[in-house]
């Protein structure tokens, strides 16, 4: 393996930092790295060992730094005497466009415990270590994530946390603010109430949601599932993506195994341009449990000149379909009568 036991600085212009094949890199002893327009590689990666007294590891990914980590990733908080200063704390922090940390594992961020001792106390405990991630940095996690005994992970304005397996957001230590990401490919739980300014992308979602940001169902596109109601208020947008027209693999389709109630926008984004026609026909919904209300408004791509969407069975099957505008048709009616009217003349003549 390859440790870090003394305050350091990495902060590399270009190329690529391994840490020698298969090993990991560990962190120990008040390390400081700082991985700036340069990737390091690591089969797996230590943000403090936990001993006795090992405290203030700092891992920091700024400017365009990138960290791939093939494994599993563990910021640990370790045992202290004293008081909740900040810098006992270890964490590590991801910020600025283009980012990155790859971890092919599982997010671990915890703290020691102390047989006999009260959690949350300073005499000792373990210290908590905490994750960031803000202003366009992305964390890519191919397991689970998990945030024990008083540790915390903020996803901040501009931050995205994409998770490959089940997350439960209501552990406690999670948080995310406006204009953050959060993208799970399995299962969520404890997600209640998504907050103005927030973006969700899911593919299946346990419990009742509530919506006031933007929820981004389906995998690019997918199939989704919501096992509770669906609230979408009037400040939340529902997006979905197509690209063809198989639900659920060329287009998004949500279903809704409780009731939908339903007040903001729906929003149609079309990917590789993708284009409509007259009579096109989309199964966007699965409303299993009955609507309630419509959506305020169903914003897309522009549609060619004369076309337009008929949501008369939006509502109902879930079905959304492209037809000629009603001027359109009723043009269509009146050259159409006037061509039998000439007929009868011809006929009858």
């Amino acid at each position: 393996m390859k440790k870090i036991a003394t305050s350091v600085v990495v902060a590399l212009c270009i190329g690529v930092l391994t840490a020698h094949g298969q090993e990991g890199l560990i962190l120990e002893n008040g390390a400081e790295v700082t991985i700036e327009g340069t990737t390091l590689e690591a089969s797996y990666v230590v943000v403090c060992s936990g001993s006795a007294f090992d405290y203030g590891n700092r891992l920091l990914i700024r400017n365009g730094g990138t960290v791939r980590c093939l494994g599993s990733m563990y910021v640990n908080g370790t045992v202290s005497t004293g008081v909740n200063y900040d810098w006992l704390y270890s964490y590590a922090s991801i910020s600025g466009a283009e980012s990155t940390l790859d971890i092919g594992g599982d997010l671990r961020l915890y703290s020691s415990d102390l047989p006999g001792r009260t959690p949350g106390t300073w005499d000792p405990w373990g210290v908590p270590c905490h994750m960031e991630i803000s202003d366009g940095a992305t964390v890519s996690v191919g397991g689970t994530v998990s945030i024990q005994n008083a540790s915390t992970l903020n996803l901040g304005s501009g931050g995205t946390l994409s998770v490959g397996s089940d997350f439960n957001a209501s552990m406690a230590g999670f948080s995310y603010g406006s204009g953050s990401t959060l993208s799970v490919a399995g299962q969520l739980s404890g997600l209640s109430t998504l907050a103005s300014g927030r973006r969700f992308e899911a593919v299946d979602v346990l419990g009742d949601l509530t919506v006031h940001g933007t929820f981004a169902p389906g995998n690019s596109p997918g199939d989704s599932v919501v096992n509770g109601s669906l609230t979408l208020a009037a400040d939340g947008t529902l997006e979905m993506e197509m690209e063809g027209y198989e639900p659920g693999t060329e287009h998004d389709r949500l279903s809704v195994t409780g009731p939908a109630t339903l007040e903001g926008e729906l929003d149609l984004v079309f990917l590789d341009e993708f284009t409509v026609a007259y009579g096109d026909r989309f199964d966007l919904f699965d409303w299993d449990g009955g609507v309630s209300g419509e959506f305020s408004s169903i914003a897309s791509a522009p549609l060619s000149e004369g076309l337009s969407w008929d949501a008369s069975e939006l509502y109902t099957t879930g079905s959304l379909s492209v037809v000629p505008e009603p001027g359109v048709v009723g043009m269509l009616a009146f050259f159409g009568g006037g061509l039998f009217f000439a007929r009868r003349i011809f006929a009858f003549g």
